[in-house]
């Protein structure tokens, strides 16, 4: 895996590069597809940052991706945007997608391990899951999927963003049918699907 090693470069993990397993469309060859698009959102690239999320970590100062866009010419001095199309389209780049997706999941898995609900001695396959959660459904998403067990009466998330982030994921039909099957209950249907992903493409044993 070319990005596993060199993230070491970044202070980076090699569990946020399996992690990207999950998110990054294929070619025809099994090759990820660094120009993929999500045709249901914003999300592109190799790690699918959305616009919002790309531009934030962007302008986030001490970060490879800041010190590239300023590099070239796309953030200035004030860590500013001054050219937002170019520093979308950098999404593109297989290195920055991937660099910036890992340094944004290190800094989330921080945050997990310090608020108690990941362990930092879980193996590489938990990391790598815990990673992703907080890339795929964002830092408050993630505390509140991990901490479910805990505290079964907190929603994972409100059922009208549940129902937004499956229909992104998998479609309204699929979506609309995976909340029937569970009775109408939205939050139950998207962690069973996300589970069921992350099972099948958060494997970092696959990369070995």
């Amino acid at each position: 895996m070319v990005f596993a090693g060199g993230g070491a470069a970044f202070g980076v993990v090699e569990e946020e590069v399996f992690s990207r397993n999950a998110e990054a469309a294929k070619d025809k060859t099994g090759v990820w597809d660094a120009n993929s698009k999500n045709k249901r959102s914003s999300a592109t690239g190799l790690t699918q940052f959305l616009k919002s999320t790309w531009k934030s970590e962007a302008t986030r100062r001490d970060t490879y991706l800041n010190q590239r866009a300023k590099e070239l010419g796309y953030i200035d001095k004030n860590n500013k945007i001054v050219d937002e199309q170019a520093l979308l389209d950098l999404r593109k780049n297989s290195r920055e997608s991937i660099v910036a997706a890992a340094e944004m999941g290190k800094r989330s898995l921080t945050r997990l391990i310090d608020a108690g609900l990941v362990d930092a001695k879980s193996s590489e396959q938990e990391l790598a899951r815990a990673m992703y959660l907080t890339h795929q459904s964002g830092y408050k998403g993630a505390k509140r999927i991990l901490n479910v067990d805990n505290n079964p009466k907190q929603p994972i998330l409100t059922p009208e963003k549940v129902k937004e982030l499956l229909t992104t994921q998998i479609g309204s039909k699929r979506a609309d049918t995976a909340i029937r099957t569970e009775r109408g209950n939205a939050p139950k249907a998207y962690r069973n699907w996300l589970q069921s992903h992350m099972n099948k493409f958060v494997k970092p044993s696959d990369f070995k």
